[in-house]
Order: structure tokens, then sequence, then C-alpha cells
């Protein structure tokens, strides 16, 4: 799934494609992978490839809630991917879950990353006023946002021509204060 994320930070969506063609049954088993196959296929105006492999993406995050229902990276999936299907109200709803359920206070590391998920999920479902506040304080945390992600990452793309995203896109090349 790695590989596959760099082909799409890389906007190579021919060479994910192809990549995503060769993963192995294991990497098909994981909801993480339907998502990004979902993006490439968005990203290439094949909506309807993109609405199978999020829904692919949602049935696979929710046997996993299954065993664990309050597993926050799975909720942040499934928030993915009910997004990427046009269910606004499900997507909020499971990623502010998330985020309750493991906040940075909590955890340094996964905190931050359920943050940023639901940043993702704010932005695709239109809540830019959200999605920059969300955004806005990542960028301020260890763990959080880095400039790499903002400027290569195609789910922010929808947000590049505001300019709290330049501001924010400089903020984050900054180094962080000590203390965060």
């Amino acid at each position: 799934a790695a590989r596959l994320w760099l082909y799409l930070m890389e906007r190579d969506y021919n060479g994910a494609k192809a990549f995503a063609a060769k993963a192995t049954d294991e990497v098909k088993r994981m909801s993480s992978f339907w998502l990004i196959v979902g993006t490439v296929a968005h990203a290439q105006g094949n909506l309807e490839e993109a609405r199978q492999a999020n829904a692919e993406a949602k049935r696979i995050a929710l046997a996993s809630l299954l065993q664990r229902p309050d597993n926050p990276e799975a909720l942040g999936e499934l928030a993915f991917a009910e997004a990427a299907l046009g269910r606004k109200e499900e997507a909020l709803r499971h990623a502010r879950h998330a985020t309750e359920i493991l906040p940075p206070s909590a955890d340094a590391l996964a905190g931050p990353m359920c943050e940023n998920r639901l940043a993702q999920v704010l932005a695709m479902t239109g809540d830019r006023d959200g999605a920059f506040d969300k955004l806005g304080k990542l960028v301020k945390l260890p763990f959080g946002l880095n400039h790499g992600d903002l400027k290569l990452n195609p789910m922010w793309d929808d947000l590049r021509d505001d300019s709290r995203f330049d501001r924010i896109l400089a903020e984050s090349a900054l180094p962080l204060a000590p203390n965060g």
C-alpha cells in the first residue's frame, strides 16, 4: 500500500493502476488499498470504478469494526469511504468519533492521524472552513501534518485555490516551536 501511495503522491495514476493490478490478496484485504484505488480512479475521471473501490473499502472497514468497534483507524477509513461515496453525515460522524476515541492528547502519533483524516473528510464534504481550522492546528503538532504531505497529497487539491492553504503550507515548512 505504501508504494501505491507513492504513485498517488507523484500523480502517476497509470503507474498506480498498474501496481494495484499486481497487488497480493493480502494487500487487497486492506481498506486503505481500496481508498487509494478509488482516489486514483476518481482522479482519472472513472467515477464508477471509484465508487466500486470505495464501496469495497467501506465493506472491509465495516468488517474490521465488527471485530473492534472502537478502532479509530477503521473508523477513519470508513469515514473516508463514506465521504467518497457522498454520504456526508455518516462520514463526518465516523471521522469525529475516531478523533474522540484517540485525540492527540491521548496519543501523540496516532491522534494527529485521526485529526488528519477528519480534515480530509471535512475537505471532501465541502466544509472548507472546518478543514482549514484542522489543518492550521495539525501543522503545529509533532506528527501532525507535514510540509511534504500538504504540498504533494492530492487530498488537498480542492483547497489549493484558497489563500489560507498558502499560509498553512508556508507555516508547515517552518520548524515546530519547542513544546509543539
